[in-house]
């Protein structure tokens, strides 16, 4: 507590009259112990709140500034401790250990003056150590909100540590939870690597996306190489670079990345583009359920695991795919059915709710065979007013070893109510002995899937596989 304490109070008040009111806060309720009256009411609250507002709520404490009205109490208080700490000396210095100093009577005069004068100092001195770029955060701020104006959303931003995620949606105007976080919250340096990650998830959702990164000035600037944006046709540049500190040892640095998205095509009509639906995996149209002796045994598992919405068969279950059920999510399970209310094609789509804490999986049955670059399509819609989060992970299987391989996810950011057509490739890796492989698809949000299909591999694609394979 008194680590939380010490690290967060200086962020809203001077750290000398923050130790001063806290002083003085003790010095109170240890005045006001028998009597309990009026004031030690007051005095009672005003530690609850000086040492609680920060440590209980730091989540809503995005600036300093919202918290500047302590500053008044926090003056009244240090200058009440500094007359009481002449009595707290006086009474110190009368035991029998202090008995044989000089003047100790004329110290306890001089303490208030000298704690007075200590608190000037540090303040003076504080002032002298002002910092030109503490306004960093501010200036970069206004420097996105230049860039970004007239171009495409979504706008995905980045930055170093929580406490500075808060500060860029703020001076953004955006909620805190729309700045993620990097992974590694060191401030003083970003690594090149978690970029290229952060890119990876990048790929596939169009708009533009930003980069607030703190690293060492003496080190190069990340180039499009260096972050994996070297794709054609793809945009990765400095927007601005500022100094975070006196010394001029870190910069902030202000990055925008937009992407290609070729495995992602938006359509504006209601109904599918012809020509889709011709490599159909098996039920990949959706419109065969589940019957006979494979809906019983499906049923039993899901009793067994206590999935009550599921056992008891009131709406169909898509034949030869497997829905992600288990006893974890059982409590509020995700909504996964064929659904003839505005289907993408034909009688049925399928459609796809997250439960409470769990998202909706699905995947079809293992395939036999080996894909050498084959591809797949689909064809999804995203429903309700927010963009839905989908995933889509290639899947390979050995069943005679039992080993699983998972390929790199895609990840899409669907916009509400259009139809999207996503593509991709298997792409095992070549040492990988694949006997079957299969798509593994999760929505974070209320989607419509369907026409779900195995493209056969490209000519070109076949005779990458094979020379991957020969090295």
């Amino acid at each position: 507590m008194l680590h939380l304490l010490f690290e967060d109070l200086p962020a809203i008040l001077f750290t000398p009259v923050s130790i001063g009111a806290v002083i003085g806060m003790v010095l109170a309720a240890y005045r006001a112990r028998k009597k309990r009256g009026i004031f030690f009411v007051p005095v009672a609250f005003a530690i609850a709140l000086m040492l609680g507002w920060r440590l209980l709520f730091p989540s809503l404490m995005v600036s300093a500034r919202y918290s500047a009205f302590l500053t008044f109490p926090a003056a009244i208080l240090t200058a009440w401790a500094s007359f009481q700490l002449r009595s707290v000396f006086r009474l110190i210095l009368k035991a029998r250990l202090f008995s044989g100093i000089p003047y100790r009577h004329l110290f306890c005069r001089l303490v208030p003056g000298l704690f007075i004068a200590g608190i000037s100092v540090a303040a003076l001195i504080k002032d002298m150590r002002f910092n030109p770029y503490r306004d960093h955060t501010q200036r970069l701020c206004l420097a996105f909100q230049a860039d970004s104006k007239g171009r495409t959303g979504p706008f995905c931003l980045y930055s170093n540590g929580e406490k500075e995620c808060g500060r860029i949606g703020y001076f953004c105007g955006l909620p805190p939870d729309k700045v993620i976080p990097f992974r590694s919250q060191d401030p003083a340096s970003a690594s090149t690597e978690e970029i290229r990650d952060r890119l990876l998830y990048l790929k596939n959702i169009p708009g533009t996306h930003y980069f607030f990164v703190q690293r060492l000035a003496k080190l190069p600037p990340v180039t499009a190489k260096d972050a994996g944006a070297d794709e054609p046709g793809e945009d990765w540049g400095e927007v601005a670079r500022v100094f975070t500190s006196k010394r001029k040892n870190r910069v902030m640095i202000l990055y925008r990345y937009v992407p290609v998205c070729p495995n992602f095509e938006t359509y504006g009509e209601k109904s599918l583009p012809p020509g889709s639906g011709n490599s159909l995996c098996p039920n990949g149209g959706f419109e065969t359920a589940m019957s006979g002796r494979p809906l019983e045994g499906r049923l039993a598992y899901y009793r067994k695991e206590g999935l009550k919405k599921y056992s008891e068969g009131t709406f169909p279950i898509p034949d030869l795919w497997w829905l992600d059920l288990t006893r974890e999510n059982a409590a509020d399970p995700p909504d996964i059915r064929m659904d003839d209310k505005a289907p993408l094609e034909g009688k049925y789509s399928l459609r796809m709710t997250p439960g409470g804490n769990s998202p909706a999986k699905v995947n079809p049955s293992w395939l036999p065979g080996k894909p050498d670059g084959a591809g797949f399509s689909l064809f999804v819609r995203g429903e309700g007013n927010e963009p839905v989060r989908f995933q889509v992970v290639p899947a390979f299987k050995n069943e005679t070893k039992k080993l699983v391989e998972l390929q790199t996810p895609l990840v899409f950011l669907l916009p509400p109510d259009r139809i999207c057509r996503i593509r991709g490739t298997f792409q095992p890796s070549p040492s990988f002995p694949t006997e079957k492989f299969t798509l593994i698809l999760t929505a974070d949000g209320p989607v419509t899937a369907d026409q779900v299909e195995i493209l056969p591999a490209a000519p070109q694609e076949k005779e990458q596989r094979k020379e991957e394979k020969g090295k």
